[in-house]
């Protein structure tokens, strides 16, 4: 196909959906196309599939057909939704992904999603009066999800307090324990760390990326602390937020997947049975089994958030701010939101567990235009006295990632 030159046609800034230079490069891109299908002699089965691919496009036809719909910009909603659900399942955990509209997102990518166990099940949860409903998208929020890590840089030294020949104390930026699987006594960790991270004297050791997977790191955590410590617990790979990447959210399942693999037991208290274990003698030294227990629950009840229930939406906030549409965007947008709270609820309250109390909220994805602003999600106001909270959906920022 004949090579053109963006720079030879458009302006620096022009953009299809910029507000006002869309028409002038919907023509210009028109009037290319045409040149493009005029100069190119051999029109293979490629070609033809990315002419009429494009034309449609540009063109804005919807054609019906067996396989699907073909997208253009007059339908440009469908592609938005697709653009905003891919991004939903490319960056959730799959296991906090709790419900996703599948009629726009690749087979690839939801086989990928289906293959996670979910932290709370809501297949087969959305259905009322012998109808099935599918909202967009259901996440299971944590603090985690919430928070912003950013670059870590952490300088940390040794401490010399020794705990049975183990020496794992840090102080400095962070105060803890940092010790890693094997670990003999004697050796201070901060030597192993030498090994990775840069060294001075005077500063001891900068952390400038997460600790290798066979470190672990524990200090105790408080409600009041937990969400300004997150980055650093993910960063020292605190034995807690690891369990919380692996879903883990009760204690037994805790001691199972986390402790016992360490070849840490235990019941009434810690085993000393393996007597060169680092984290029985250093880590939990002054901790029964029924503290650490404690430690936990606080950390996981604090953690978990809220489900969001989001529903995207191809519209400007002036328009949901129009007093004189209220009643039809009550109709056609807020009151199914209330019944897919509704059925959440019921599975919610039917589990009698932790997740029982979790609050719902519903949110409006709305698409904007901020080509000089990197972040993708932008709180707006809430809508409907606050039932909704509007977000306002970076397209420039969204367009890098979805094709990527």
């Amino acid at each position: 196909m004949l090579a053109v030159s963006k720079e030879k046609y458009l302006r620096h800034g022009d953009s299809i959906f910029d507000e006002e230079s869309y028409e002038q490069v919907l023509d210009i891109l028109k009037d290319t196309l045409e040149s493009i299908d005029h100069h190119t002699p051999i029109k293979d089965a490629d070609y033809w599939q990315y002419y009429e691919a494009i034309e449609s496009f540009l063109y804005g036809d919807l054609n019906k057909e067996e396989d699907g719909e073909i997208w253009g910009v007059s339908n440009f909603h469908s592609i938005w939704e697709s653009m905003c659900l891919t991004y939903i399942a490319q960056t959730t955990n799959p296991s906090f992904l709790l419900h996703l509209d599948s009629k726009y997102v690749s087979i690839n990518l939801l086989k990928q999603l289906k293959s996670y166990d979910k932290i709370v099940d809501l297949s087969n949860k959305f259905k009322l009066n012998e109808s099935y409903l599918n909202p967009d998208a259901v996440i299971f929020s944590s603090l985690i999800n919430q928070i912003r890590f950013e670059e870590t840089n952490y300088k940390i030294r040794e401490n010399s307090w020794n705990d049975y020949g183990y020496k794992t104390s840090i102080q400095g930026d962070k105060a803890g324990n940092i010790a890693y699987i094997g670990q003999p006594t004697g050796i201070h960790t901060i030597e192993k760390l030498k090994e990775i991270y840069p060294f001075e004297q005077r500063y001891g050791i900068t952390i400038t990326e997460r600790l290798p997977q066979n470190f672990y790191s524990f200090w105790y955590i408080s409600e009041d602390t937990i969400q300004n410590d997150l980055a650093a617990m993910r960063d020292f790979n605190h034995f807690f937020y690891i369990a919380l990447e692996k879903n883990i959210t009760e204690w037994d399942d805790f001691v199972k997947e986390i402790l016992q693999p360490l070849d840490i037991s235990c019941d009434n208290h810690f085993s000393w049975s393996s007597s060169s274990n680092v984290f029985i003698h250093s880590f939990f030294r002054h901790l029964t089994p029924k503290e650490l227990k404690e430690q936990f629950v606080t950390f996981t009840n604090q953690i978990l958030s809220n489900i969001e229930i989001i529903d995207i939406k191809y519209m400007s906030s002036d328009y949901l701010r129009d007093s004189t549409k209220i009643e039809e965007i009550k109709r056609r947008s807020v009151r199914k939101q209330f019944v897919y709270e509704y059925l959440i609820q019921k599975e919610l309250e039917r589990r009698q567990d932790k997740f029982s109390n979790l609050s719902i909220q519903s949110s409006f994805w709305l698409p904007s235009y901020r080509p000089d602003d990197p972040n993708l999600i932008e709180d707006g106001e809430t809508f409907m006295d606050g039932y909704i909270q509007l977000k306002n959906i970076n397209f420039a920022v969204l367009a890098e990632n979805y094709v990527a």
